[in-house]
């Protein structure tokens, strides 16, 4: 069948959140401030947990946003069949 916008969500947002941590390191290797962050004694672990955390935060509002906006929708569709 067609994909839905669950199904897109399913597939696609996981990859755009892998891309977008990818390029975050990437991006701090070429300009140099990984090796600046790392010397200063910041653990790698404790630097990855920490973009981890941000982008898992980033997508927890983003799913409040669309969970509510579709309940709101729901609601709104229900309140407007009550009234015929």
């Amino acid at each position: 069948g067609y994909p839905s916008m669950a199904t897109l969500m399913l597939a696609l947002w996981p990859l755009i959140l892998i891309t977008l941590g990818y390029s975050t390191f990437s991006s701090e290797r070429e300009r140099g401030t990984l090796k600046m962050a790392l010397a200063l004694g910041v653990p790698w672990r404790a630097l990855f947990l920490g973009k981890t955390a941000a982008y898992g935060f980033i997508s927890l509002i983003l799913l409040v946003i669309l969970f509510g906006g579709v309940a709101v929708m729901m609601l709104g569709v229900a309140a407007n069949a009550e009234q015929w």
